[in-house]
């Protein structure tokens, strides 16, 4: 519709080995998600309406640069106002830095996540917990089920995405 609001979720995973730096291969994805005025009524993925996913390029594989990456893609494939949901704490409060800071970490994946936003209006990034799994942790949280859903989906295939070029252990 003109003038919706795009929503994803995305999420970034280091993948089966992620605690071993010399190993891990990390993957992205990103989930579109409706809200409840347009959101399919059967299953489990029904607020999803879009995702993709992938394997982090380059040799820096780290937690932070693929979820980075994820919200970059988003910012990459869409146009106009969009909410951009990440699990990672810290990216809602970068990015009220503005494209003037000076990041520390990740300034390579930073220059290009502010190349992809292009200073458009609509933007936001939202901070969404995650891992959500268990009625306790659901009941614990004031965020809209399909954000929750969504979460999950990015999660799941993030996971498929470090599976894309994981190495074995020998």
């Amino acid at each position: 519709m003109e003038g919706e609001v795009a929503i994803f979720c995305t999420d970034g995973t280091g993948g089966r080995w992620s605690s071993d730096p010399l190993l891990r291969r990390c993957g992205w994805a990103l989930a579109r998600v409706r809200g409840p005025a347009g959101a399919p009524t059967a299953g489990y993925r029904g607020t999803t309406s879009g995702a993709a996913f992938g394997a982090l390029p380059g040799q820096r594989q780290t937690v932070p640069r693929s979820e980075l990456w994820a919200i970059i893609q988003v910012l990459r494939r869409t146009r106009g106002p969009v909410t951009v949901y990440t699990d990672h704490s810290n990216f809602p409060r970068l990015y009220g830095y503005g494209p003037g800071h000076q990041h520390t970490s990740n300034s390579d994946l930073w220059s290009d996540f502010w190349e992809a936003h292009g200073r458009r209006p609509g933007v936001s990034l939202k901070w969404v917990p995650s891992h959500v799994d268990t009625i306790d942790k659901y009941l614990a949280v004031d965020i809209e089920d399909h954000v929750l859903i969504g979460n999950h989906v990015a999660d799941e295939l993030a996971g498929k995405g470090a599976a894309l070029h994981e190495l074995s252990q020998h």
